[in-house]
């Protein structure tokens, strides 16, 4: 199967083929997106993905996230998924502020409480930002098998990970070029998820306008050689993802019981930003590490590829392993 990351930056994919025993990496490949190309346009450069990553099957799972999906974590009394579906047709507005016709949603129950309750997520999404990721699945020849959110895939592909472990609790980051996703997995299940609206895009940005640089020179001077001036450039918005990031520790302190914090994974392409883990250590005063979900699986021909890109690639891989 193929998880496709349809970021508004580039493209990702990884395929995969699992056994009884194991998970193989059969290809993997990131192709850029050109500049000002609507979604509605890149299964052009879909498809040129495909054929150089050497994809060989046809079947592709994809995610969705940003500021076009509501996400939702409440408590409820314990019932099957059947019972709470039914429950919510009466009081759906309270955790889905559209009209139920021209949303999709779905719900999945997280895990029970000993007192009789139990953590649910429920996700929706407008029908038509959904349909576009659909058509564009089908334009490239490909069939769409399913649609998850970023979060659930990154918690998944964290569970895959030898960096899981079911009795602490971890904190994901992945930085995104427009979007963080930032997840809290707490004793092993996923409590608290949420994006936040920056990304290497605030980033290049940034520096750009504040040292009078093309836009494409930032990108490089973030990633090759940030100096004290692009780290001055950098402070608003780093400082507003921190204090993003700690309110969401905060509000997971007090209403999930999330306690000690092993370790601040980061992943995505903007995590590539130099310094950042000293940063954010320092101000979050927790231990901050990449996780490379990859160590874990049978390799092929794209070991190169994914040497190189493995930050960009954990989303991908989370969507094909949920």
């Amino acid at each position: 199967v193929i998880g496709l990351d349809i970021g508004s930056h580039s493209l990702k994919v990884v395929e995969l083929k699992k056994s009884r025993t194991d998970i193989t990496l059969v290809s993997c490949g990131v192709k850029k997106i050109p500049k000002d190309t609507i979604l509605e346009e890149q299964h052009g450069v879909l498809r040129e993905l495909l054929r150089e990553a050497g994809v060989i099957s046809n079947k592709v799972k994809t995610s969705v996230s940003g500021k076009d999906i509501i996400t939702r974590y409440d408590v409820f009394p314990a019932m099957n998924k059947t019972a709470l579906v039914h429950s919510l047709k009466f009081e759906h507005e309270k955790y889905i502020p559209l009209p139920l016709a021209e949303c999709i949603v779905d719900i999945d129950i997280i895990g029970k409480r000993p007192n009789g309750t139990m953590d649910a997520l429920i996700v929706s999404a407008k029908k038509d930002y959904i349909q576009e990721r659909v058509n564009l699945v089908k334009r490239s020849g490909l069939l769409p098998q399913a649609i998850t959110t970023d979060a659930i895939a990154l918690y998944k592909g964290f569970v895959e990970s030898p960096f899981f472990s079911k009795n602490v609790s971890f904190v994901l980051l992945n930085l995104g070029f427009s979007v963080t996703n930032l997840i809290i997995v707490k004793e092993g299940e996923l409590i608290f998820s949420r994006d936040i609206n920056i990304g290497g895009d605030n980033f290049n940005k940034s520096i750009a306008d504040n040292l009078g640089i093309p836009i494409d020179d930032a990108e490089k001077m973030k990633i090759e050689s940030p100096n004290d001036s692009v780290m001055e450039a950098l402070a608003i918005d780093l400082n507003s993802l921190i204090s993003e990031a700690e309110l969401s520790i905060a509000y997971s302190r007090k209403n999930h019981g999330l306690s000690n914090i092993e370790c601040v994974y980061l992943s995505g392409g903007s995590s590539r930003l130099a310094g950042l883990t000293n940063i954010l250590g320092n101000a979050l005063e927790m231990k901050i590490d990449f996780w490379n979900p990859f160590i874990k699986l049978k390799k092929g021909k794209n070991s190169p590829i994914l040497e190189k890109n493995f930050y960009d690639l954990v989303l991908a891989l989370g969507i094909a392993l949920s």
